[in-house]
């Protein structure tokens, strides 16, 4: 795996998304899917991410199930 391909995800337009979830914990933010996928063009690519690689959602959180993991 190239780590510039990992860091071009977290430096790029994933990150404040990413950097939201961790700060905010899902409590603090009262943005709804659709809103959030109109913000966030790359959403799709994190799906696809967050299911490639933690399939069984260990890292999931309700804020992610709700907002960005539904179909």
């Amino acid at each position: 795996m190239s780590y510039g391909f990992l860091a071009a995800i977290l430096l790029g337009s994933i990150f404040p998304l990413w950097w939201c979830f961790i700060i905010a914990s899902g409590t603090a933010s009262t943005i709804d899917a659709a809103t959030l996928r109109e913000a966030y063009p790359m959403v799709p690519d994190f799906v696809a991410l967050a299911a490639k690689y933690d399939p069984i959602g260990k890292f999931h959180n309700p804020y992610l199930n709700t907002c960005l993991l539904t179909a």
